[in-house]
Formats: structure tokens, sequence, C-alpha cells
């Protein structure tokens, strides 16, 4: 049985609704899926099939700076 959740008095059936935290996700989405909208950090491969009903965007970082900020 799908899991259901209300929050502000919307039903969501199945998937967790977003929430505040921020989580990690697999270098490899192999499970297909269908998304609204959503933010992925690449590298990423993608080895099923994902159907995109809003935005997808996958940020891949070629090159981190570490700063460090004295306040």
């Amino acid at each position: 049985m799908a899991t259901i959740t209300s929050v502000g008095g919307v039903q969501y059936i199945g998937d967790a609704p977003a929430g505040e935290s921020i989580h990690e996700h697999d270098s490899e989405i192999n499970k297909d899926q269908i998304i609204t909208s959503a933010v992925l950090a690449g590298p990423i491969t993608f080895a099923a099939t994902v159907t995109v009903t809003g935005t997808l965007v996958v940020v891949w970082i070629i090159h981190t700076i570490r700063i460090n900020l004295s306040i």
C-alpha cells in the first residue's frame, strides 16, 4: 500500500512531499520514475526511464574552491 502524507491540508500519495532537509542522491538513477521538478548534482547517469513533467536541473561542478570565512 502506498504511503499517504498530509502537509498543510494537501495529501501526498507515494513519495514524500518536498521538505526542508537536503537529500543526497546516488550517482546512477536506475529506477523508472516521473519527476515533477528536481535539482540534481552531477555527474549522474540515468539507467532508467525518467519522465520530467516540469523542470530538471543538473548541476555539475568541475572545480571546487574551499573558502574559510571568519565573521
